[in-house]
């Protein structure tokens, strides 16, 4: 086995580290799949509490990483800040471009760092007006984003990638939960590349951008001003204010 990096990354808002439980277990089951009997030397929540406090966070990104091999003991937390980029108004205004890209993520159900792709990724965004690239198997069937989750809209159902295709974002599960209390009909299905021009509307979610409009993939364009979209949207922005109004501070 080789050494592997397990990370998450964890957004501050008001000094308040969002979803921290959800990010806690998330991170503590990417190292479980791996069959590592490795025990944490520090609380992670802790951690994450103490690293807002010494580099006084009031907006920005944490990321958390821990370096896992067959012979790891004892997980070595480290926790620093890094740059962020969050969307401008006007990109959830009118939305963002996106492409395709054909990539399989190895074990998409564990937040694994894999430098060689990312690196890649950016380059494509940094050389085009794309804010982000959207991957899609070997069989044609999308998965995820490079750094999101992928839903798109038809009538007033909610429409997603099958689980088992994608890394569990926190977003996502919160969008779950959302349409859920709403009364959202929602359906992970797989969705092919040939598939996507059937839809009204596309968004992706994340940690930095939350819920933000497509406006195009590719040549296929989208509804950025849908009522069911801009009702998510209002929703989740009360997720992330119900989620710092009642956060536990740790000790």
């Amino acid at each position: 086995m080789q050494s592997i990096n397990v990370y998450e990354v964890v957004r501050v808002i008001n000094s308040v580290p969002l979803f921290l439980k959800e990010h806690n277990e998330r991170f503590v089951n990417s190292i479980k799949i791996l069959n590592v009997n490795a025990m944490f030397e520090k609380d992670l929540c802790d951690e994450i509490c103490s690293a807002i406090r010494t580099f006084e966070i009031v907006n920005g990104n944490l990321r958390i990483d821990t370096i896992i091999s067959e012979n790891t003991i004892k997980c070595e937390i480290n926790v620093k800040q890094i740059k962020h980029h969050y969307p401008e108004p006007s990109l959830y205004q009118n939305g963002v471009k996106t492409c395709l890209y054909q990539h399989e993520r190895p074990n998409p159900e564990k937040k694994i760092w894999h430098g060689e792709i990312r690196q890649k990724i950016d380059n494509i965004l940094s050389t085009t007006d794309y804010y982000e690239v959207l991957y899609y198997n070997e069989n044609g069937i999308l998965t995820e984003g490079s750094r999101s989750n992928l839903f798109f809209i038809l009538d007033n159902t909610l429409f997603t990638p099958k689980a088992e295709n994608v890394l569990p974002g926190i977003t996502r599960l919160k969008i779950f939960e959302l349409a859920n209390q709403i009364g959202i009909d929602l359906k992970e299905i797989d969705i092919s590349i040939d598939e996507i021009k059937k839809f009204d509307v596309a968004f992706i979610s994340g940690t930095s951008p939350n819920i933000l409009p497509l406006n195009s993939i590719g040549d296929t364009n989208y509804d950025v001003n849908n009522k069911l979209l801009r009702k998510l949207m209002i929703g989740f922005d009360k997720v992330i204010q119900l989620n710092i109004a009642h956060f536990q501070p740790c000790r």
